[in-house]
C-alpha cells in the first residue's frame, strides 16, 4: 500500500518528530472482511508496527480527526467526491490527497491542502514530512481548507438547488 511506503521512511523520525504516528480508522466490512487483517499485516512487513495504531471502527470521526493534526487519503482509484476530506478540511486540519476524481474539486493545491499523483510514495513521504516540519504551513493549510469546506456546505447546497428549481420552474 502506498502509504505504508510513504510511512516507513518517517517512522524512524519518531526521536525528531516524537508526534509522529500514524492512525488508521475504520474495521472489516461485509464487502472486504478481511481487509484490516491485510492492512496489519502490510505494516508489519514494513516495519512501523511500533508507530500505527489500529483503531478499528469508530463512531466518533470528527473527535478522532480533531486529535490528528494531517488527514491523508491515498485512494489509488479515483472517488467520486471524498466527504472524508470535506470533513478533515471542515475541522481545520491540513489534507493530503490524490490528485485524481472528487479531490480535484474540493482542494485547491498549496492553498487549502496538497494534492499528490496517485501511488508516489515518495512525494507522499515528501508532504508529510513538510507538514509535520512546518507547523506555521500546516496550520494555514488547515484554515484555508476550513473556509473552502464552506462552500460543500448543506446551507450552500439547499441554496443553489433552490435557485436551480427557480430557474427550471
Amino acid at each position: 500500500m502506498i502509504f505504508w511506503r510513504a510511512a516507513a521512511p518517517i517512522a524512524p523520525l519518531v526521536w525528531v518528530y516524537p508526534r509522529a504516528r500514524f492512525v488508521v480508522l475504520g474495521g472489516s466490512d461485509v464487502i472486504e472482511p478481511s481487509y484490516p487483517n491485510e492492512l496489519v499485516e502490510q505494516v508489519r512487513r514494513a516495519g512501523i508496527s511500533k508507530q500505527v495504531l489500529f483503531a478499528g471502527f469508530q463512531r466518533e470521526i470528527p473527535l478522532w480527526m480533531q486529535a490528528l493534526d494531517i488527514i491523508v487519503n491515498t485512494s489509488i482509484e479515483p472517488e467520486g467526491f471524498g466527504l472524508t476530506i470535506i470533513e478533515a478540511m471542515a475541522l481545520g486540519k491540513a489534507v493530503i490527497a490524490t490528485r485524481h476524481g472528487g479531490p480535484l474539486e474540493i482542494i485547491e493545491n498549496g492553498k487549502d491542502g496538497l494534492l499528490i499523483q496517485p501511488g508516489d510514495a515518495a512525494v507522499l513521504a515528501s508532504a508529510i514530512l513538510r507538514l509535520i516540519e512546518h507547523e506555521e504551513s500546516r496550520r494555514a493549510l488547515g484554515q484555508a481548507g476550513r473556509q473552502r469546506a464552506q462552500k460543500f456546505g448543506t446551507d450552500r447546497f439547499a441554496a443553489e438547488l433552490a435557485r436551480h428549481l427557480a430557474e427550471v420552474i
